[in-house]
């Protein structure tokens, strides 16, 4: 996919909280861990169909020609400018991030989250950024299946498919026993580009 990045104060607040994020999951101690770290973006470009400000439904066509609906959450400031034709950005980041546990790291899930929207009177615009790690104990790792298993914080095991080869290099390496520390964040950003020309 082909990411095309234009400068913008929602996204630069956005992709700055995720970075900080990021890097506090994985801060050096005096014992760096080994750290896998997985990275995903995707870019939306779509034109406004409709908007019903009463129900705050906002009605895009992506320009595959697919048509998306989501109601407008609080962080999106200034909805009553937002009209069809305008082209908007959705701009999607993902990223995981796992290291051996150390002494100190919460055991209990932590949630970070952060909000930001256009200042008054600027075009529609916001963004959200959520962040949660947690500690959970390592059990087995099947590399012909690259199934991981794991027990939780609250102690049910669980298991899932690592998709990237880092992952299962990581989990590779890791023993039964191992405590892990997982940070997941997840981010959006909306920004609209102006009428479509």
């Amino acid at each position: 996919m082909t990411m095309a990045w234009r400068r913008s104060p929602l996204r630069a607040a956005a992709l700055v909280l995720g970075a900080g994020l990021l890097a506090s999951a994985c801060a050096e101690t005096a014992r760096p861990p080994e750290t896998s770290v997985v990275f995903d973006e995707a870019v939306l470009r779509a034109t406004v169909q409709s908007v019903d400000l009463d129900n705050r439904q906002v009605l895009l066509r992506a320009d595959d020609g697919e048509t998306i609906s989501f109601t407008a959450g609080p962080e999106i400031r200034n909805l009553p400018q937002l009209q069809p034709g305008d082209r908007v950005t959705l701009d999607f980041v993902d990223a995981v991030a796992a290291r051996l546990a150390l002494p100190g790291d919460p055991d209990e899930p932590v949630a970070l989250a952060a909000m930001g929207r256009a200042p008054e009177g600027e075009r529609p615009g916001g963004f959200v950024t959520s962040s949660v790690q947690m500690t959970v104990e390592f059990q087995a790792f099947d590399p012909v299946t690259n199934v991981v298993s794991y027990v939780g914080p609250d102690g049910f095991a669980d298991s899932f498919a690592l998709e990237t080869p880092e992952m299962r290099a990581f989990a590779a390496g890791l023993r039964p026993g191992d405590r892990v520390l997982v940070t997941v964040i997840e981010s959006v950003a909306l920004t609209v580009d102006g009428p479509e020309g």
